[in-house]
């Protein structure tokens, strides 16, 4: 069983998530956002380009290569995000309620484990 910290820090965790996602889905929601959507998929098929294009025996092929990686993965969040914020945002107040569920346990149990050690 998890600590009531533990729980407490992934209940914080979500909540920055779902908030991340409202924002996203309020981006896809305005006018113009399909232009965004073809902005970031042209720009996610320039990083993939550009990883496949790395010199093999470059010496910064690692550095070059997590650089293109970490833009592609902040790209395709930025499309996850608006393209699939409802469905996620459903599945994370899942979480958060399922989460508060196991702290009212946590606590419970330490309150019950105070009043035996009285």
């Amino acid at each position: 069983m998890r600590s009531q910290k533990q729980i407490e820090a992934q209940i914080a965790d979500v909540k920055r998530q779902i908030t991340e996602k409202q924002e996203l889905q309020a981006i896809a929601q305005f006018a113009g956002s399909d232009r965004l959507l073809v902005l970031f998929n042209k720009t996610k098929d320039f990083y993939v380009d550009a990883m496949q294009r790395l010199d093999e025996s470059a010496p910064a092929l690692d550095r070059e290569y997590a650089k293109h990686r970490a833009c592609l993965t902040l790209i395709n969040g930025f499309i996850n995000g608006m393209t699939g914020a409802e469905v996620a945002i459903e599945k994370l107040k899942k979480t958060f309620l399922d989460l508060n569920g196991e702290l009212q346990i946590a606590m419970d149990n330490e309150a019950d484990r105070q009043k035996r050690a009285m």
